[in-house]
């Protein structure tokens, strides 16, 4: 209901929206070309983007995953995330695709710390303990996802992917240990690729459809097919509801943003006092060993303890605020990626219905 909504000035609504909208929802498409359609699955629901990730089981070496698809116009995008340094670390990277992407080319790279060069991840046999792949020669690790070749050993015709790989390994001997495909259907096998034994840690779903729900609600995509002005019209009331869904999630970011910086502010006081109750501990151990031994040692004993817990409360803390900030900023990149599709739509329905009007005559 409107009266549990504040009221936003329209003016102020509308450039508010536009900065949010095309701003993140630039940032999270990345190197991707402009979609070319959002697929309907079956009841009219809009199928969600696709989501690849690559997690780090170890830290022996920099990796970084590299990504191939078509985007339905008959042209290769490529991306990887040793090229992306706005949205990709040395261990651990996120690509979201269009639901419309297809033959979808994963590979992945082991590289040496202070060089350009980069070694490919040597497939393994993940069903037989990771044993590696030999050919008649080391053969890299090639995962096909959407491509409906069935007889290839890495292949897969998934209808959604939500794929994890989890990389482990030195440079010369990186590999996949573990991909799931939390997406895949119940009644769907296997792919080659998938092997996750430990059923407790395997990866759930995260799929935010909280956008999708409110753009169908708004207007089923296939409704306006073959009339233009319908079709753009349909376009128009699923961009607005879902923006209006997305100023839902970015005022939650928001507010998480600003919890989590009360969170290390408080974070900081405690660690800084921490630091400070040790080093004057130490200070007072190092005269006393001079004069009182016993005591001094009692002291130097008491910083020592005072430092280790300090230090370990300060990790743990780092540790739970990153990962909230990530699940946040990861929903929301979600959900911007959502709106920017959307919005390719809408662009794609007001140019199909220009070009239905008929010219003006002199």
């Amino acid at each position: 209901p409107s009266r549990l909504r504040p009221q936003v000035p329209r003016r102020a609504s509308h450039s508010f929206l536009h900065a949010w909208l095309f701003g993140s929802a630039s940032a999270a498409a990345g190197f991707m070309a402009p979609p070319l359609g959002l697929p309907v699955v079956s009841g009219s629901r809009t199928a969600p983007p696709l989501r690849l990730r690559m997690v780090a089981g170890d830290l022996l070496c920099p990796r970084s995953m590299e990504v191939e698809w078509d985007d339905g116009r008959g042209e290769r995008q490529r991306w990887s995330s040793w090229e992306d340094a706005l949205g990709s670390c040395w261990h651990e990277a996120v690509k979201l695709l269009p639901s419309s992407a297809t033959d979808i080319r994963v590979r992945f790279f082991a590289h040496a710390p202070g060089s350009s060069k980069a070694w490919p991840v040597r497939a393994v046999d993940r069903r037989s303990d990771c044993a590696w792949v030999q050919d008649g020669a080391e053969e890299s690790e090639v995962i096909w996802l959407r491509t409906g070749r069935q007889g290839s050993r890495s292949a897969s015709c998934h209808r959604g992917v939500d794929a994890v790989f989890e990389l482990r390994g030195p440079l010369h001997r990186c590999y996949v240990r573990r991909a799931w495909n939390s997406a895949r259907e119940p009644h769907q096998r296997l792919a080659p690729w998938e092997w996750w034994e430990d059923e407790a840690s395997r990866p759930a779903l995260e799929q935010d459809r909280a956008l999708l729900e409110a753009a169908d609600g708004a207007a089923p995509l296939d409704v306006g097919l073959g009339d233009p002005q319908l079709y753009y019209v349909c376009t128009r009331k699923r961009l607005c509801a879902a923006v209006r869904e997305l100023l839902v999630v970015h005022r939650q970011t928001l507010d998480g943003l600003r919890d989590l910086d009360a969170r290390m502010t408080g974070q900081w006081l405690s660690t800084n006092t921490g630091n400070t109750a040790s080093a004057g501990l130490g200070i007072a151990s190092a005269v006393l060993l001079f004069t009182m031994p016993p005591v001094g040692i009692g002291l130097g004993t008491c910083a020592a303890v005072a430092s280790g817990l300090t230090f370990a409360g300060d990790s743990i803390a780092d540790y739970a605020n990153l990962s909230s900030l990530r699940a946040q900023l990861s929903r929301d990149a979600w959900n911007a990626f959502i709106a920017a599709e959307l919005a390719a739509e809408w662009l794609r329905a007001r140019e199909a219905l220009g070009a239905a009007m008929p010219a003006p005559t002199a």
